[in-house]
C-alpha cells in the first residue's frame, strides 16, 4: 500500500525538478559550449572541460555534474547526447569514466568472460556479441524469483489460517489453489532465467541484431540508425523512425562499449 504513495511522490519531485530547471539551456558547437539558467553562465571551449560526472539517477532524472576552468554546473537531461559529442570534441574528460565503468564491470563481473563477448565462442571469431549475463542481474533475478515463489504461497498461508479461525486445528489445504500458484510462479520464473540464458546483442559489418527468447530478432543497420537515446521505457537506438530497445530493467554487459559502437557506427 505504501509503494503507491511512494511512486506519487517521487514523480512529482521529478516534475518539480524539471520545473525548477525549464530555462536551463545548454549550447553545443564545434569551438566548445554555453551553459545559461537563471543563477548562472558558463561558457568554455573544448579543451577547458575538466571533469563528466554522472550522479545517481532520480528516477527518470540522469543527472550529470560538468566541471570546467570557468566552473562547473548540473545537466538534468540529454545526457547521451551530450556523452556522444564529448567523444567526438572532448574524449579527455571521458576516459576516467570509461576507467572506472570498466572497473565497476570488473568488480561486478561478466559471467561469461572474454570468450562470451564473440558468438563464436572463442576470442575474435565471430560477430560481436553482448549478453546480460552479469552478476548484478543474475543475483537481482535471484531475489526476484525467491519473491515470486514463496510471497503468493506465504499470502496463501496467511489467508488459509485467518479463514479456518484456528491456528491449532486449520481448515484443510485447498491444494488447487497451492500447486495453481506454485504453477504460475514456476512459469514466471523460469521465463525470468530463460531470457538471462538466452537474451544477446549481436554486432557485425552490417549492423545490430536484438535477440530474445520471446520474440523475433530485430535487425538494424548502421545507416539505418537515425539517434540513439533513453526514454521512461528504457535505452533504445532510433532506427528508419522506430525505437529498438537494447536496455530496459537490465543492461547489457560492457554497455559503455556497446554505446561507442552505436556512436561510431550509426551516423
Amino acid at each position: 500500500m505504501a509503494l503507491f504513495p511512494w511512486m506519487i511522490v517521487q514523480m512529482w519531485r521529478e516534475r518539480k525538478e524539471a520545473w525548477e530547471r525549464r530555462h536551463d539551456q545548454l549550447t553545443l558547437n564545434a569551438e566548445g559550449l554555453l551553459f545559461t539558467s537563471p543563477t548562472q553562465t558558463i561558457q568554455a571551449k573544448w579543451d577547458e572541460l575538466e571533469t563528466f560526472t554522472l550522479l545517481p539517477n532520480r528516477g527518470t532524472i540522469k543527472p550529470v555534474l560538468i566541471g570546467t576552468a570557468h566552473g562547473e554546473f548540473l545537466l538534468t537531461s540529454h545526457r547521451y547526447h551530450v556523452w556522444s559529442l564529448l567523444q567526438q570534441y572532448a574524449p579527455q574528460v571521458l576516459e576516467p569514466v570509461r576507467q572506472r565503468a570498466e572497473q565497476e564491470q570488473r568488480k561486478r563481473g561478466d559471467l561469461e568472460g572474454e570468450r562470451g563477448a564473440w558468438s563464436g565462442g572463442e576470442v575474435g571469431v565471430g560477430a560481436r556479441r553482448w549478453s546480460y549475463q552479469s552478476r548484478d542481474t543474475q543475483f537481482a533475478l535471484q531475489c526476484a524469483s525467491f519473491v515470486t515463489l514463496c510471497a503468493p504461497l506465504i499470502f496463501l498461508a496467511i489467508w488459509h489460517v485467518n479463514y479456518s479461525g484456528e491456528i491449532d486445528a486449520p481448515a484443510p489445504v485447498v491444494w488447487p489453489q497451492v500447486v495453481g500458484t506454485l504453477l504460475v510462479s514456476s512459469l514466471i520464473v523460469a521465463g525470468g532465467w530463460l531470457w538471462f540464458s538466452r537474451a544477446e546483442i549481436l554486432a557485425n559489418e552490417q549492423g545490430l541484431e536484438v535477440r530474445s527468447p520471446f520474440y523475433k530478432p530485430r535487425r538494424v543497420a548502421w545507416e539505418s540508425i537515425e539517434n540513439y537515446g533513453w526514454d521512461g521505457w528504457g535505452e533504445f537506438v532510433l532506427a528508419s523512425g522506430r525505437k529498438v530497445y537494447f536496455a530496459r530493467v537490465f543492461k547489457p554487459v560492457r554497455v559503455e562499449e556497446l554505446r561507442e559502437l552505436i556512436e561510431r557506427r550509426g551516423r
